[in-house]
């Protein structure tokens, strides 16, 4: 789980709005974790790119 940490903690470092959705955890073969994750993202667009004025 400490490695799970370290995923959502690179996560919040990224330069856009990441949500995180739908964890679902389960054991695998060899003390190793599978995870199935529904990511959004978000971004801020500048008037250039369509944004709101």
């Amino acid at each position: 789980y400490h490695e799970f940490g370290n995923f959502i903690s690179g996560i919040a470092a990224l330069p856009r709005i990441v949500t995180v959705h739908n964890i679902n955890m389960t054991p695998g073969n060899d003390n190793e974790l599978t995870m199935d994750i529904l990511a959004k993202t978000y971004r801020y667009l500048d008037e250039e790119e369509g944004g709101v004025q």
